[in-house]
This record gives structure tokens, sequence and C-alpha cells, in this order.
């Protein structure tokens, strides 16, 4: 798991988190990112989560964060049989609302 990102919207806060998951049950990697969230202090919450692991590519040492107007970016590492390792992003506008 990497670090995890804090940030403060005023009305609420979130806490941006991910780490490797087996994706398929087949030992694929895939990336599994949450995003926490308090609003108004009534405690912490996933608020949305998902698996990233859109095809055979396995993917691991992810990186995810939210910017000032709620989008995510992802970065993570990527390989496969046809694929040497390489370096590669991802990025969404909430609301994402994908529970995968």
């Amino acid at each position: 798991m990497y670090r995890a990102q804090y940030r403060n919207f005023g009305g609420y806060e979130t806490i941006m988190l991910n780490h490797t998951v087996d994706a398929t049950s087949t030992d694929r990697a895939g990336i599994r990112w949450y995003e926490l969230r308090n609003t108004g202090g009534t405690g912490w919450g996933i608020n949305q989560q998902s698996t990233f692991s859109p095809d055979a590519t396995h993917r691991w040492m992810g990186s995810v964060a939210m910017n000032s107007a709620g989008d995510i970016g992802l970065g993570y590492s990527a390989s496969s049989s046809t694929m040497f390792p390489a370096l590669r992003q991802q990025a969404a506008s909430l609301p994402i609302r994908s529970t995968a």
C-alpha cells in the first residue's frame, strides 16, 4: 500500500488509499482503491471503492490521489507476458460510483 492522501474540502474530508489485490482470483494483480469520507464530523466511512483491472495486464505499486475538483488520478506499474514493465496512469472525474 502506498501512502494515504488526506484532503479537507470544508464541508467534508477525504482520504484516498489503495493496495494491490488478486483482481480475478487467478493471480492477476490489480489495484484496489478507496475514498474514505467524513462529513460533518460524523465519522469515517467508505464513500466509493473499486478494483482497477480492465484487461490481462498485471498492475501493482499503485498511488491514488484526488485534486481540489474531486478528480481521481491513479498511477501504477504494469506488466504482462507480452509487455515489459512500464509506468501507467488513469484519471477519472467524480462521481465514479463503481463498487466492483
